[in-house]
């Protein structure tokens, strides 16, 4: 019988998503009043005018709703994978591997992983404030020695409890 376990978390906007969006909505319309002014005025490019306003208005929407990210954690039969949605629309793989291979899972601690030196550092978590996240240490040929921060609830947790190694998983579910 399979074993499935899925989780979406929506990263929590902070100050540089918040510039992104003023700069996207105060620039935008003045770069394009300013451009439609200028190419305009030229006989020869104004023709191109209206069509550049357009095209600079269709990505800065498109931009502006990459800036929304969400995170998708599932895990099949001890297989976790974490991807990125982008705007509700694009979906990109961050990471996939075998639970077994994880040495270590346990709540974020800023003086134990803060100034780690690894090989990978994958951030899959709501926000960056370190109660709200969880780290997974692993090793795997392919990313070598790294760290996995993100944020499960404990449903998700009590799902990946079977294929963790028995350390972890007393270590975690301790009562």
């Amino acid at each position: 019988m399979d074993t499935f376990e899925e989780m979406l978390v929506r990263k929590r906007l902070e100050l540089k998503e918040y510039l992104c969006f003023a700069g996207l909505f105060l620039g935008v319309p003045i770069l394009a009043i300013v451009l439609f002014s200028v190419l305009s005025s030229i006989p020869l490019l104004s023709i191109l005018a209206l069509p550049v306003v357009v095209v600079l208005g269709f990505f800065a929407i498109r931009f502006n709703k990459n800036l929304l990210q969400e995170y998708e954690y599932s895990a099949l039969n001890g297989e976790l994978t974490v991807d990125v949605i982008y705007g509700q629309r694009k979906r990109k793989r961050l990471i996939s591997l075998d639970v077994r291979k994880i040495e270590a899972l346990e709540p974020y601690s800023e003086e134990k992983y803060g100034r780690s030196k690894l090989d990978t550092k994958i951030f899959a978590g709501r926000s960056h404030k370190p109660e709200e996240l969880w780290v997974a240490e692993f090793r795997t040929e392919k990313e070598g020695h790294g760290l996995l921060l993100f944020s499960p609830d404990d449903k998700f947790l009590r799902g990946l409890k079977t294929f963790l190694p028995m350390l972890i998983s007393r270590e975690i579910f301790k009562k």
